[in-house]
């Protein structure tokens, strides 16, 4: 990327305000928390974001799912790369796991944004990244979706193969995925984790919703 989209995506988030749980960028009180986290048991510890969705974070996110600039997945994790080393929080962490795509979409796509940025920050990091986790159902897409629907529409979505149960037991696994939102996606994916005998797990995204 030229350097003015470089800079342009430094200032989104720089001087912004992000909640100590779920990530977003919102207005947070004095303990450091969104509205919503103080009355949500997220079953994830905390999740991290490079950057607001917005501008051009948003419009690189775009380019890589809906235009095809796979390349941009490289970039993209660099950048996750520095927000993953500045949060103490990570250091024990043992294993990146990608949330997977709905067969259908990936039909479409033929590939899945998660899984590219895993790979490259598990390159970066590391890490390991594996692909434990399985669509145990197929879900319509979250776009347009309000929150009470898309945490619906995700209940019960993934589960962890029964071949890679035994890898994530007691681990501190990573998930990674492109856009945290109202944090459905991310919920699901951690209870499935959980189910499984993680450790502890925690999020990893490359941008995250205003509220």
């Amino acid at each position: 990327m030229c350097r003015e989209c470089v800079e342009s995506l430094a200032a989104l988030a720089a001087g912004s305000s992000r909640c100590a749980v779920c990530g977003r960028f919102a207005v947070v009180s004095l303990a450091g928390f969104c509205d919503e986290c103080p009355g949500q048991s997220w079953p994830f510890v905390f999740n991290r974001a490079s950057f607001p969705y917005e501008g051009r974070a948003r419009e690189t996110v775009h380019q890589l799912k809906y235009h095809g600039r796979r390349h941009l997945a490289s970039f993209m994790a660099g950048l996750m790369l520095k927000t993953f080393q500045a949060e103490e929080g990570y250091l024990k962490a043992e294993l990146l796991v990608p949330v997977p795509m709905g067969r259908e979409r990936l039909r479409e796509r033929r590939f899945n944004q998660a899984e590219l940025l895993a790979a490259a920050l598990g390159g970066l990091s590391g890490l390991p990244a594996a692909k434990v986790l399985v669509r145990a159902r197929e879900t319509p897409p979250q776009t347009g979706l309000s929150r009470a629907q898309r945490r619906r529409n995700m209940a019960g979505a993934f589960a962890v193969a029964s071949r890679s149960e035994s890898f994530v037991r007691g681990r501190t696994v990573v998930v990674v995925d492109d856009v945290f939102t109202t944090g459905s996606t991310m919920a699901s994916a951690a209870r499935a984790l959980k189910r499984a005998g993680a450790g502890r797990v925690l999020g990893l995204t490359f941008a995250g919703g205003n509220r």
